[in-house]
């Protein structure tokens, strides 16, 4: 179960921080990068280098995401039945949680 898309994420966050978040020791991810891989398209011209690099990028945000609704799930488990239908996930701050949390799990990246 997923509670959050990179795309809200996005929305969220804005691309500006999240290509921060995501950078590597190089800075080479752009928003602009980020932008065309949640988009699943790049502009004409991209190197097969930046397209990697925004991959790779778009890999550790899902990544942090899918660890982040795991670590939710094994609090949930106490409480609820799992997994939690959409309706409950509309009606609850599961959503914000999940942005708020992963955020803080890729600002502890250890490949930033």
């Amino acid at each position: 179960m997923t509670y959050a898309t990179p795309s809200q994420f996005v929305q969220s966050f804005g691309l500006s921080e999240i290509a921060d978040l995501l950078s590597d020791e190089q800075g080479s991810i752009t928003p602009e990068l980020l932008a065309e891989a949640v988009a699943g398209a790049f502009a004409e011209g991209r190197t097969d280098a930046e397209k990697n690099i925004a991959l790779e990028g778009l890999k550790r945000l899902e990544n942090a995401l899918h660890e982040t609704c795991k670590l939710m799930d094994s609090y949930l488990r106490n409480s609820v039945v799992l997994p939690l239908t959409n309706e409950q996930i509309a009606n609850a701050p599961v959503t914000a949680c999940c942005l708020d949390l992963s955020r803080c799990y890729l600002q502890d990246d250890d490949d930033n």
